[in-house]
């Protein structure tokens, strides 16, 4: 069953350098983005990611052989939920994670979250940006036979990256190989949204369309 939610702002502390009644249960940090802050996203973007939001799916071409010419392919999906994101509604209006993963054992596996991190959002020159963390790999059994991972934290030294989509934001994926490999496919990695809260309205009819965010009624009702 689906939480009647109303909810106005936290109660930030930090004097002028942070908001009071900014629409979510954590401050925002005025400044300019950190590395971990990549990309300017609308206002009315953060409060999907955060408030509508439930879970993500990834589409990847990563891909390598290794060492043995062995073929290993990063398996596209669902990500799962992680063990402290909220479970209900009425949870969000709490600091919880939003954090997702895809396999993270074996031969492949990302890692996903937003407004994790601090500073979850930093608003700068009338744009916000929300905290971003994507890593991941794709490898053999054994992996000193071939490695290769991503991160959307620049690690310096002029590493290489491809340029990913987060729910049509795009943002750099810098990619190393932990091991030597025989060859390997990095092109494209895309996160969207796949599934949404429902809410509910004051009969506790769903406002929302889990499968697609669509607006079902009024969430005065």
């Amino acid at each position: 069953m689906s939480d009647r939610v109303r909810f106005l702002a936290n109660n930030g502390s930090g004097g002028m350098n942070y908001s009071g009644a900014n629409g979510f249960p954590f401050a925002t940090t005025y400044s300019a983005p950190s590395s971990g802050n990549p990309v300017a996203v609308t206002y009315k973007d953060c409060i999907k990611w955060w408030w509508r939001v439930k879970n993500w799916k990834i589409t990847t071409d990563a891909e390598i052989e290794d060492t043995d010419h062995n073929t290993f392919t990063f398996t596209n999906g669902n990500c799962t939920p992680a063990g402290g994101n909220a479970t209900h509604e009425l949870a969000l209006i709490a600091s919880v994670s939003h954090d997702f993963q895809t396999g993270l054992t074996g031969t492949y596996g990302n890692s996903f979250g937003l407004m994790g991190s601090s500073p979850r959002l930093q608003f700068n020159a009338s744009n916000y940006y929300p905290n971003i963390s994507i890593s991941g790999f794709v490898q053999s059994p054994d992996s000193s036979k071939g490695w290769m991972e991503w991160t959307s934290l620049n690690p310096g030294g002029g590493a290489p990256h491809i340029v990913g989509q987060v729910d049509g934001y795009s943002v750099n994926l810098y990619y190393t190989f932990p091991s030597a490999v025989s060859s390997f496919t990095f092109s494209s990695l895309v996160l969207e949204p796949v599934e949404y809260w429902a809410y509910a309205d004051a009969q506790g009819n769903p406002i929302y369309n889990t499968g697609t965010g669509v607006q079902l009624r009024s969430p005065l009702g």
